[in-house]
């Protein structure tokens, strides 16, 4: 009758173990990280390398998963500026971050996934897109940049395969940047349009905050949009203002 008792709590000290032992090694899951797009669309073009921004409290991003990831290749993961007119990225202890991605001209056009790979784990998945074509810009050159009232005037090429860029009033941001500072700019209607053929034009804006007062050395940096939303890459020239 002892012998019974004594296996009888041998037999329930093993199972409660191998359950205590059996949790333990279990692979703890986590929620999925937040993070964000820093745009509305995020695309990249076939046969082109592309950036796609993302930001989050205290990221810290390793890598990118593409899915399909055929003909899609992370080729670059570095932390970024964040953008000065986007509240969201100037909150405290958001960090922002840029993923360079290169496509192959073979790939197949639509939609697909990334997943973030973070110090902490991996992001939901956000959509990206991988287009036929991106409005492109070159050629940047401030004109002007005046300290009373912020007052820039800048030119640049535009190069839309397309077409569907509206020279009448062009979608995009001007961000300047200074050591003490930051702000953006609306493109709108440029001061003057001249155009090569029906896919390059160049184009002359001005812009600037009344009011404010900017003085010393920054940098400006210019992105267009089509009609569709789809961006195109950061151009930089730095200016000085007087």
């Amino acid at each position: 009758m002892q012998f019974e008792r004594s296996f009888g709590r041998i037999l329930v000290f093993g199972f409660t173990l191998c359950l205590v032992m059996a949790v333990a090694v279990r692979p703890q899951r986590h929620n999925p990280v937040d993070v964000q797009l820093a745009t509305r669309v995020a695309q990249v073009e076939r046969g082109q390398r592309g950036e796609i921004r993302v930001f989050g409290k205290n990221l810290v991003v390793k890598s990118a998963e593409i899915t399909p990831a055929e003909e899609v290749v992370v080729q670059e993961v570095r932390e970024t500026t964040p953008a000065p007119d986007d509240r969201r990225q100037q909150e405290k202890g958001v960090r922002v971050w840029s993923i360079i991605l290169s496509v192959e001209p073979t790939a197949q056009p639509g939609e697909r996934s990334m997943v973030v790979v973070t110090a902490d784990g991996p992001s939901t998945p956000q959509s990206i897109l991988v287009v036929t074509h991106i409005p492109r810009i070159s050629e940047l050159k401030v004109l002007r940049a005046q300290s009373d009232g912020a007052q820039v005037q800048f030119m640049f090429t535009i190069y839309d395969d397309a077409g569907d860029v509206d020279l009448s009033s062009i979608a995009g941001r001007a961000y300047v940047f200074c050591s003490n500072g930051a702000f953006g700019l609306s493109l709108g209607p440029p001061d003057k349009v001249v155009t090569k053929d029906s896919k390059t034009s160049t184009v002359w804006i001005s812009n600037g905050l009344p009011g404010t007062m900017v003085s010393g050395a920054c940098s400006l940096e210019v992105y267009i949009q089509d009609k569709s939303g789809i961006q195109s890459l950061t151009l930089k020239a730095p200016l000085d203002f007087k």
